[in-house]
């Protein structure tokens, strides 16, 4: 058979494997006409976001969640440098941090500099603060899954979501443990029944059986990332 089918030529598909990521290359600065008036303004904001963010379940151990918008192709590994943690990547123009107190107060520092004589002290980082588009918090409307967006939550008196934390750090990890136990410590203060957990690297995943207002309390958490409906199939287990 060699040499019968000489004219078929068998190319290997390259592989196109999309993952969420801590972002590449920084592709060109963003340019702003008032560097100092754009970091006054995201220092306002930043406030802004904190005293929501105080409000909401969770928030009240001074580590805080915030969404960034941002324009340009952001290096995310070295947002840390100014005092906050990368969470999530959301899509090509947010990302999602959380920050302790003094991570909080070394990001509003680094915003009061930009634009002014000592913002030479944020050395090549700088460029990242010139990209934020907008600092503010992670909504209601952020956690609801496109089912709870098309069909609404469950009339029932009690029914069952699905509820995605934000995967901060692995699963051993203190920040993770911390989490993890904070939540369903909230939980049993709640009387939200927890029926079952997924704790992985990338993902911690409950369900939950609730009423509607404590589903509502649910949009409101901190730690909370997306909340679904369950998989709806046409089998009836019996």
């Amino acid at each position: 058979m060699t040499g019968v089918f000489e004219h078929v030529r068998i190319e290997k598909e390259p592989l196109v494997n999309d993952r969420r990521t801590r972002g590449g290359g920084w592709s060109g600065n963003i340019p702003r006409d008032d560097p100092r008036a754009h970091g006054q303004r995201l220092g306002n904001e930043l406030a802004e976001a904190i005293e929501t963010a105080r409000k909401q379940s969770g928030g009240e151990d001074g580590r805080i969640i915030l969404k960034l918008n941002y324009a340009g192709n952001l290096d995310l590994t070295n947002i840390k440098k100014h005092g906050v943690e990368f969470v999530s990547q959301e899509d090509k123009t947010i990302c999602v941090v959380f920050a302790t107190e003094q991570g909080l107060v070394e990001f509003a520092d680094h915003l009061a500099k930009l634009g002014t004589a000592g913002d030479g002290e944020l050395l090549s980082y700088k460029e990242i603060l010139l990209a934020l588009e907008n600092i503010g918090n992670w909504s209601r409307e952020d956690r609801e899954s496109w089912a709870i967006k098309q069909l609404g939550l469950p009339v029932s008196t009690t029914f069952c979501l699905d509820v995605e934390l934000w995967p901060e750090g692995y699963v051993q990890s203190p920040v993770r443990l911390q989490t993890v136990q904070k939540f369903e410590g909230w939980l049993q203060k709640e009387n939200i029944r927890q029926i079952d957990r997924v704790n992985r690297d990338s993902l911690v995943l409950y369900r939950l059986e609730v009423n509607s207002a404590q589903a509502n309390i649910l949009f409101e958490h901190i730690y909370v990332r997306l909340i679904d409906l369950p998989p709806r199939t046409g089998i009836t287990y019996q």
